[in-house]
C-alpha cells in the first residue's frame, strides 16, 4: 500500500510541530480528501505520529497541498507536492521488453509501439513525405481523370498571352513561333526551309541534312589556279533558261573580225520570279586581242 508523508517544521533547526489540524487537498479535483480528523468524512485520515511528521495510507497518485494549524492555511513549502504510487509505478515501468525494465515512454525512430515515442526530427520528416506523398496522390488523379486517346480541340484553345501552344500544320507551334519559320514533320517539329533553287538544297530535308549538302556543294566546286579565275568560255550566251541559273562565264566570237567584244557574265533567277532567268553582265572588253 502506498503511503504519503509529511512533517511540520518550526523556525528553528529544533523546533518541532506537534498535533497541529491538518488537511490534504488535491488539486486536481480542488477537492480535501484527508484530515487529522476523522470526522470531516473526508474517506482518508491523517496519522499524527507525534514527532512533527504525519502520514496517510492508500492516498491515489495525484498533485497534494497541505493545510495545518487553526486557521487552515496551504505551507509553502508543501504545495503541490506530486505524490507517485504503485499505480505510477506500473505506468512508468514495463517489463515486456524480453523481462527487462525499461521506461515505459522512450524515444525510438525505428519502431511503432504504444510504449515508444518518436523524435521530433522524425515527426517532421514523416510529415515532409506526407505533404509529397499527398501531392503526388493528387497529381496522379489529375492524371487519372484524362483520357488516354487521341482527341483534338479549337487551336486557339491552349495558348498565353497570344502565343499557341499546339504543334499543327498551320498554327503556331511554340511561344512566339509561327510555321513560317517551323514545320511539323513525322510528329516531330523542324526548322521550315524554302529555297528558290532546290538544286542543292532540299526542303524535305532537315537542317542538318541540307547544312551537310551545302558543304558538299562547295566541296564540289571547280578550284581555279592561284592568281586568276578560271572561267568556261562560250562563243555564244547560254540560253536564259532555269537550268542555266548560276552559271558564270567569258563569252566571245573568237571568229568574227576585229575588233572583236568579251564579255563575264552571270545568269540568275528574276527575284520576282523564280522560274524566270536573268543575265546580268558583270564587264565587258572590245578589243583587237581578244585575250586581255
Amino acid at each position: 500500500m502506498s503511503r504519503f508523508a509529511f512533517a511540520l517544521l518550526g523556525q528553528t533547526a529544533d523546533e518541532i510541530l506537534q498535533g497541529l489540524p491538518c488537511k490534504i487537498k488535491d488539486e486536481q479535483t480542488g477537492e480535501f480528501v484527508a484530515s487529522t480528523n476523522a470526522d470531516d468524512g473526508y474517506g482518508f485520515t491523517i496519522q499524527n505520529n507525534n514527532d512533527s511528521s504525519y502520514i496517510v495510507d492508500g492516498l491515489p497518485m495525484s498533485i497534494y497541498t497541505i493545510y495545518a494549524g487553526s486557521d487552515q492555511v496551504p505551507q509553502s513549502e508543501l504545495k503541490y507536492k506530486v505524490f507517485l504510487n504503485e499505480e505510477a509505478l506500473a505506468h512508468f515501468i514495463d517489463a515486456t521488453d524480453g523481462g527487462d525494465k525499461i521506461w515505459h515512454h522512450k524515444l525510438n525512430d525505428t519502431q511503432v509501439s504504444a510504449a515508444l515515442l518518436w523524435s521530433s526530427e522524425h515527426i517532421a520528416s514523416l510529415l515532409e513525405e506526407k505533404a509529397d506523398v499527398e501531392a503526388l496522390g493528387n497529381v496522379s488523379e489529375a492524371l487519372a481523370s484524362k483520357s488516354d486517346t487521341n482527341h483534338t480541340h479549337d487551336a486557339y484553345a491552349v495558348k498565353e498571352a497570344g502565343t499557341h501552344m499546339i504543334a499543327e500544320d498551320d498554327q503556331k507551334l511554340g511561344v512566339n513561333a509561327h510555321t513560317d519559320d517551323f514545320s511539323t514533320r513525322a510528329g516531330k517539329m523542324a526548322i521550315k526551309q524554302d529555297f528558290n533553287n532546290p538544286t542543292i538544297l532540299d526542303e524535305s530535308k532537315t537542317l542538318n541534312q541540307n547544312l551537310e549538302r551545302l558543304q558538299n556543294g562547295i566541296d564540289d566546286l571547280p578550284q581555279a589556279p592561284s592568281g586568276y579565275l578560271n572561267l568556261e568560255r562560250q562563243s555564244t550566251h547560254y540560253p536564259l533558261t532555269v537550268d542555266n541559273i548560276g552559271k558564270l562565264y567569258a563569252q566571245g566570237d573568237y571568229a568574227a573580225a576585229e575588233p572583236r567584244t568579251f564579255g563575264v557574265y552571270y545568269i540568275m533567277a528574276h527575284p520576282d520570279d523564280s522560274n524566270t532567268a536573268v543575265r546580268i553582265t558583270l564587264g565587258t572588253k572590245t578589243g583587237a586581242d581578244g585575250s586581255t
